[in-house]
């Protein structure tokens, strides 16, 4: 089913909505919030919290890319749950992108006027290349280890490192001439 009939069930509140979106990018979202995770039983409360996120804000909401939606969704929800677990086990485990702590502003947000920390960061990742852009999505976005992002594309886990370092540099050189102060 396309996107937009799935959206049209959450619209008219079918409960086939949820069965439409699990059957198409279930195995998507479960992939985002077991990256962050690192545990099915969380990983599943974790898809399941966000289709009813999904299904209490569509509508009003009518998403043009209901995949990203529904990922930025999961993705939220995955990062408060492992928020919450590592201080009840009062760790010091880090996310990854608390290696991009040093980098980006405190507010995280809007970081000047009408310019979104968000828009910033997808022209930044447009300027990469393919092997960057892939390391530092997969990294930041998907919360993969090193080792994972390697075995996926075939190379060393100091390449990746390398990589994602330079482009952590590249990153606060572009914020800086972007008037970010970092």
């Amino acid at each position: 089913m396309d996107d937009q009939k799935i959206i049209g069930l959450f619209w008219s509140r079918s409960e086939d909505a949820i069965v439409e979106i699990s059957q198409k990018y279930g195995k998507y979202c479960a992939f985002i919030a077991y990256s962050i995770l690192r545990d099915r039983e969380d990983c599943e409360e974790c898809v399941n919290d966000a289709y009813l996120k999904l299904w209490n804000t569509i509508p009003p909401n009518r998403p043009e890319d209901l995949k990203g939606y529904a990922g930025r969704a999961v993705r939220g929800i995955a990062l408060n749950m492992a928020e919450k677990s590592a201080a009840k086990k009062r760790t010091a485990e880090l996310l990854p992108f608390d290696e991009l702590a040093e980098i980006l502003p405190e507010d995280g947000g809007l970081v000047t006027e009408g310019v979104e920390l968000s828009d910033l960061m997808n022209r930044f990742v447009a300027t990469l290349g393919r092997d960057a852009r892939r390391f530092f999505i997969g990294r930041y976005w998907y919360c993969m280890t090193v080792r994972e992002l390697a075995d996926a594309w075939g190379v060393s886990d100091s390449k990746v490192k390398m990589s994602l370092l330079r482009t952590r540099e590249k990153l606060k050189k572009y914020l800086e001439r972007e008037g970010i102060k970092v």
